[in-house]
């Protein structure tokens, strides 16, 4: 719009020099026409002029014709310099504006290509921190489920301990330290450094469930001659991996509950309180005690 109006406004400037030179041209050819008609009068009457006169006449008219001529074309010179000014000095302002509008929208465009870029960056970061802990929570899972397999099967050979104790008969070379061995878990032992990524409460929570594991008894171990000492002492094993093994449970529970994105079943202190007043109530009612899924 504005390379339009500066059009409109250059080709009215060009018409009216066009109209101011008919006019000096029309002024010139007047007085060249009154000039010539005075000649023609002088010429009607037989009259003597000096010839001095007469050149003192012509100079002075010639002359005049010469300053109007002049004068209008100063004028149209000067008038025309001055549009020139003020068109040039409206088409720098404007272009001086043109170039800050760009300047301020190009700043604009920057801006929200940055914000942009680091709203995506943000994004990826999340993504990229959420498949970790997903990562790591399905490799918690399965970490897990192998140890709580290998506390049953302790949990069995304990119970078979115990059933042979109670017969009577000799158990030759029997070594209850291989029931107290400790769990491998590569999973926890590498990663134990963003246990934190999975939150508080979970975090503190595994860090509970595997501690277990990974403990390893060193006081004395009760052998056959000790039989006694040796049912309870497996017994009181027995009984230990149980309820580590509801806590293993409860563990994976919340795990795959934050895989999934369903409601977390809360830590394992009120899942402890919770089993021990179901305990409690069996004791009383004479009800079976509540067992791991």
């Amino acid at each position: 719009m504005a390379s339009h109006a500066l059009f409109a406004k250059l080709v009215q400037e060009a018409e009216r020099t066009r109209l101011i030179h008919s006019l000096q041209l029309w002024i010139s050819d007047l007085w060249s026409a009154v000039f010539e008609l005075w000649t023609g009068f002088w010429s009607i009457f037989p009259a003597e002029i000096d010839p001095g006169y007469a050149a003192i006449f012509g100079s002075v008219v010639s002359g005049c014709v010469a300053v109007i001529a002049a004068y209008i074309a100063f004028t149209n010179i000067s008038r025309q310099a001055r549009l020139g000014f003020r068109s040039l000095i409206r088409s720098q302002a404007n272009q001086a504006k043109l170039d800050r509008d760009a300047r301020v929208e190009q700043s604009v465009l920057d801006r929200v290509a940055r914000e942009h870029q680091a709203d995506l960056s943000r994004i990826s970061e999340a993504n990229r921190k959420t498949e970790e802990r997903k990562t790591l929570a399905n490799s918690l899972v399965g970490e897990i489920s192998a140890i709580t397999q290998q506390v049953k099967d302790r949990q069995l050979i304990a119970r078979l301990y115990i059933e042979w104790m109670n017969t009577g008969v000799e158990i030759p070379g029997l070594d209850l330290s291989k029931l107290l061995m400790s769990y491998k878990a590569p999973v926890f032992d590498a990663n134990i450094h963003k246990i934190g990524d999975l939150g508080a409460s979970m975090a503190s929570d595994i860090v509970l469930v595997w501690a277990l594991p990974q403990s390893v008894y060193t006081g004395a171990t009760p052998i056959n001659s000790n039989r006694e000492m040796a049912i309870l002492f497996l017994q009181g094993l027995n009984d230990a991996h149980e309820q580590w093994t509801f806590d293993a449970y409860h563990v994976q529970e919340r795990l795959l509950a934050m895989l999934s994105g369903s409601a977390d079943p809360g830590p394992v202190f009120f899942a402890r309180k919770k089993r021990k007043e179901a305990a409690v109530s069996a004791s009383k009612g004479g009800k079976a005690q509540v067992q791991p899924t």
